[in-house]
């Protein structure tokens, strides 16, 4: 049972990437359910957290929180640093979509602390995104282009550095520089358009 959960959550995962969400839920329901069954915390904890990602896609906020919450818990059990910090990252940009501030930066404290003691350059690219992406939302956008420039020169992994690229180039938009909008737009596009992919897009 645990690896039919392992197998059917990456299968789920690979129809999510391809933007067939119906089937992904599918496959991410029954791999939750043979993890359940088999009572391996890892492979609840991937199925949990592999929803919550579908979820965030398809805006589906209630939701996604939900299962993110179930699986922090869990997380921290297992002590799995970089999903701790994925999920301390999520939960940060769910409260500022509902401009939760005090939630917000109570999440982005502690993913400072988990980066801070590590020298992974990924994990501080994700940091310095979500620092980026949340002062954009409250329009402080000097405050946004900052840290999201200093994000993108850690991403080699084409979703998040398109991601980067099309934040960016709404700060750009909005600080009214439209040529170094349209510079980051083109590289985003570029980038998403040569995956096998729809997912940054």
């Amino acid at each position: 049972l645990s690896g039919q959960a392992l197998v059917l959550n990456n299968i789920g995962y690979l129809h999510h990437l391809q933007g067939a969400h119906e089937a992904a839920l599918v496959n991410l329901e029954r791999a939750l359910d043979c993890g359940q069954r088999s009572g391996n915390t890892r492979t609840i904890n991937y199925a949990l957290i592999s929803m919550g990602d579908l979820f965030t896609d398809l805006e589906l906020w209630t939701a996604e929180q939900d299962v993110y919450q179930k699986a922090l818990p869990l997380t921290k059990q297992l002590n799995e640093q970089f999903l701790i910090l994925s999920l301390e990252l999520a939960l940060a940009r769910l409260a500022s979509l509902q401009e939760e501030w005090e939630a917000v930066y109570a999440h982005l404290e502690i993913a400072s602390n988990l980066v801070v003691s590590k020298k992974s350059g990924y994990e501080w690219g994700l940091y310095r995104l979500a620092v980026g992406h949340c002062n954009l939302l409250q329009n402080r956008i000097p405050d946004a282009i900052e840290p999201l420039e200093d994000a993108k020169k850690y991403f080699k992994q084409p979703i998040k550095a398109a991601s980067t690229a099309f934040l960016l180039c709404m700060a750009w938009h909005e600080a009214g520089d439209s040529k170094l909008a349209q510079t980051h737009l083109q590289q985003g596009l570029d980038l998403a358009m040569a995956m096998e992919s729809d997912h940054a897009l």
